[in-house]
């Protein structure tokens, strides 16, 4: 009976460490993420903004898929792109804060789930492009579910764009200097295929 006892609270106290080593404390999810393939990171910084970009700058975006773009392309609050290229990709990035952001929280898992404000309707006054203005807004959705097992930190990030916002960023200003006279005109088009995003979806970061 008494080893019985003893081994109970062998296996209680081991379960008890076993959990408390699996729990993630909020500054342990600072630092540099990257995804599975290689090709992004994720950089939480201490104050909790997040980040993602690609791994190596020079990573031709025409060879990556629409959902790829979608993670690291800068999405816009205010205005059309001014060239057929995915804006902001080796500058930043897309980019987040994480909240509620507490250093001193301890859990067996952190979630974040929050929502960001982008352009989903401009008001593009051809004769005087440079005064357009985003008329209309939209939320865009980040959730970052992070886990740890042993050392290792992984986040499951989720981004959901709405259509509205991804049309929006997936068009840009287009100006003609060909106009006889020396007047020019600028139009909205579409961006090329290998500049273009979806609507987001999943990726899986580690550290």
């Amino acid at each position: 009976m008494k080893k019985i006892l003893k081994l109970t609270l062998v296996l209680s106290i081991f379960a008890v460490l076993t959990i408390s080593c699996s729990k993630i404390k909020t500054y342990g999810l600072v630092g540099t993420y990257k995804s599975d393939d290689g090709k992004f990171i994720m950089t939480v910084s201490q104050d909790g903004n997040a980040s993602i970009e690609l791994a190596n700058s020079s990573e031709d975006v025409t060879k990556l898929t629409a959902t790829q773009r979608a993670f690291i392309k800068s999405l816009t609050t205010h205005n059309y792109d001014y060239s057929d290229s995915l804006n902001g990709y080796s500058s930043g990035g897309n980019s987040f804060t994480l909240e509620p952001w507490d250093l001193t929280e301890e859990k067996a898992a952190q979630t974040f789930e929050v929502k960001v404000k982008k352009a989903s309707g401009i008001n593009f006054d051809s004769a005087n492009p440079y005064n357009s203005t985003a008329n209309a807004y939209e939320d865009v959705t980040y959730k970052a579910e992070f886990t740890k097992d042993k050392e290792t930190y992984t986040c499951k990030l989720t981004i959901s764009i709405p259509e509205n916002v991804k049309n929006i960023n997936n068009k840009y200003k287009h100006t003609d200097y060909s106009t006889s006279g020396g007047a020019q005109t600028t139009t909205i088009k579409d961006k090329s295929a290998g500049h273009q995003i979806d609507n987001g979806g999943e990726m899986t970061f580690k550290k």
